[in-house]
């Protein structure tokens, strides 16, 4: 399943610049890991922005609320 999602969005981003070769399943892997720290970071942010408690956040973080 995780291939498939992975080989959709290389489909997807090869689409985005026609010209160019389609980027590896790696260079994917790495745009998405990458995408995923930033949308994380992001959100910690706006938890803080918003006046969350730091121990809130982290108890959301670790997976039990």
């Amino acid at each position: 399943m995780a291939y498939t999602v992975i080989e959709n969005r290389r489909g997807l981003l090869a689409l985005k610049e026609p010209g160019l070769p389609p980027p590896t399943l790696g260079e994917v892997c790495r745009l998405e890991q990458s995408e995923s720290q930033a949308g994380f970071v992001l959100w910690v942010y706006d938890q803080f922005q918003r006046g969350s408690p730091v121990e809130t956040v982290c108890r959301r973080i670790a997976g039990y609320y």
